[in-house]
């Protein structure tokens, strides 16, 4: 009777070890309800296997199983197929080389064991149409230096694009422009219409000769300076011819 009251007590007693949670360490008796090992110390810590690698790779553990190498100085796991390193790098390779867009967008800069990533260049058809509009560039932010020459031409300016609300007149004047293109010439702006005294000049410009007209002013001033009695109509003559008589009138007095 003793002996199965004995017997009954032990299996009481492992199943409750087997079942409990264990704190190892400091406050063992806060434990986190999840938890089944626990170890809590200021001034000590939890050292894990320690195996040099031919020992490690003999051992074929469970999924999950870590080990500390003595001759990698590093912590290995298994991942259920080989013992991993984490010291080591994962296969990450970093790369210049494009694959969505046509050309290198991005650098890649080392300084000693870092690597930066850094914008090369962002080029005109990887911009979305109205994605960057004036609110997001600064005042500025973008000068002649920052545009390679003919990079901005008729061709990226939309019509009326530009305009009054646009322009600093200060700083673009009529001096800024240049009729390299020829449009606007003397033979599209001056009129070949017989009289005038416009006419296109040697260097495309519209000359305007007013030598005729100084010379007709001079004649009228000359002819009014010889008219002593300021009255026009005594310079009137009418003249008549009958068969061989020559007849005068409406002239001044004829002595």
């Amino acid at each position: 009777m003793k002996k199965k009251l004995l017997f009954t007590y032990l299996f009481c007693g492992f199943s409750a070890v087997l079942t409990s949670q264990i704190k190892i360490g400091d406050n063992p008796q806060n434990i986190d309800a999840a938890s089944v090992l626990e170890l809590e110390s200021t001034d000590r810590v939890l050292v894990i296997t320690r195996v040099n690698t031919g020992q490690m790779n003999a051992i074929v553990p469970n999924q999950g199983a870590m080990v500390y190498n003595t001759d990698e100085q590093c912590v290995f796991y298994y991942d259920g197929a080989g013992w991993q390193n984490l010291c080591a790098s994962q296969g990450l390779t970093l790369t210049t080389d494009p694959i969505a867009n046509p050309y290198q967008t991005i650098t890649i800069t080392e300084n000693g064991n870092q690597r930066n990533i850094e914008v090369l260049e962002i080029r005109g058809d990887l911009i979305t149409d109205s994605t960057i509009t004036g609110i997001d560039i600064l005042n500025e932010s973008i000068s002649d230096v920052d545009l390679q020459s003919d990079s901005v031409g008729s061709d990226e300016i939309q019509n009326s694009s530009v305009g009054d609300n646009e322009i600093d007149y200060s700083q673009v004047t009529l001096s800024d422009f240049i009729n390299d293109a020829g449009y606007l010439t003397a033979a599209t702006i001056v009129s070949t219409d017989p009289g005038n005294n416009i006419t296109a000049g040697t260097d495309s410009g519209a000359y305007f000769n007013a030598a005729a007209f100084e010379i007709g002013i001079q004649a009228n001033a000359d002819a009014i300076a010889a008219d002593l009695d300021g009255d026009p109509a005594n310079e009137i003559q009418s003249l008549s011819l009958t068969v061989d008589q020559l007849s005068i009138s409406g002239a001044n007095t004829v002595d």
